[in-house]
């Protein structure tokens, strides 16, 4: 009961973690139906599986993984954000500036800034 579903919980969370990097890059190059069919789930069943097993939904995990890849390209290249919006899997820079500033408090740019003065 309760024991193995920690533990499944625990494992899924430590897989994520693990495998971040590879679903980053699998899910920003091919979406989320190629994830799916890769670990053999429907799109809605892996959607509520990845929920109920981490708390996030798979596109705010997603966003989370590429806000940070981005926050490393800009503190660590000199890429315009633009480029960098590119890389991390953002098809607008008016939505990756919009969800920048949601979860860093910052634009890109004010966070280069910030980080290179500290």
């Amino acid at each position: 009961g309760f024991a193995i579903a920690e533990v499944h919980v625990g494992f899924a969370t430590h897989f994520l973690q693990v495998a971040g990097e590879f679903v980053f890059q699998l899910a920003a190059a091919n979406g989320l139906a190629d994830l799916c069919a890769l670990v053999g789930m429907s799109e809605s069943g892996f959607s509520r599986f990845f929920q109920r097993t981490t708390g996030n939904t798979f596109t705010d995990y997603l966003t989370h993984l590429r806000i940070s890849k981005a926050c490393q390209l800009l503190l660590h290249t000199d890429q315009y954000v633009n480029s960098v919006c590119q890389e991390v899997g953002f098809r607008n820079i008016a939505y990756f500036n919009r969800r920048f500033l949601e979860l860093k408090g910052a634009t890109p740019t004010e966070f280069r800034r910030t980080a290179t003065t500290k």
